[in-house]
């Protein structure tokens, strides 16, 4: 697949986007841009080394990581309808 080519503060914030909005081992689709792949790989490799140098951490991170994804607002059903 062709990309077109990023500036350098392009690139930044396509790298930022993946650190904002990737959570580690979700898929990383074919289709997004190989700055916003190569930082999920980062992300996923950071993840991998937090978890090898402190097993006692696994619970804090996969709360970290889990736990604000479920924050989500939820509205009652209306049953007039």
């Amino acid at each position: 697949m062709l990309f077109r080519d990023l500036a350098k503060e392009e690139e930044k914030e396509f790298r930022q986007w993946a650190r904002e909005n990737y959570r580690p081992y979700d898929d990383i689709k074919g289709i997004w841009h190989w700055a916003v792949q190569e930082e999920c790989v980062k992300i996923n490799k950071e993840f991998d080394s937090k978890l090898d140098h402190d097993p006692n951490k696994i619970k804090e991170i996969i709360n970290n990581i889990v736990i604000p994804a479920t924050k989500a607002t939820i509205y009652p059903i209306r049953k007039d309808k």
